[in-house]
């Protein structure tokens, strides 16, 4: 929430530091990239395998529920 809160005050609706769009995309998905990196390093093997079964059949579930809402609305 920090990082958050702080991109709202240093960006063009804050005190406007940055101006430029575009560098600003690049930038954030930059922090993305890297936060998805350090929790990467901190995420033990042994737990994700542990977790398989929850991943793959709540994921498989998660897939199939959207799949079918966003075609029902589609339909309608």
């Amino acid at each position: 929430m920090g990082y958050l809160i702080a991109g709202l005050i240093i960006g063009p609706f804050g005190l406007a530091f940055f101006y430029d769009s575009a560098s600003i995309l690049h930038i954030a998905e930059l922090g993305i990239v890297m936060y998805l990196f350090v929790i990467g390093l901190e995420m033990r093997p042994s737990y994700l395998w542990s977790l398989r079964k929850e991943i793959f059949g709540l994921g498989t579930l998660q897939i199939s529920a959207c799949s079918l809402g966003l075609t029902a609305v589609g339909l309608v």
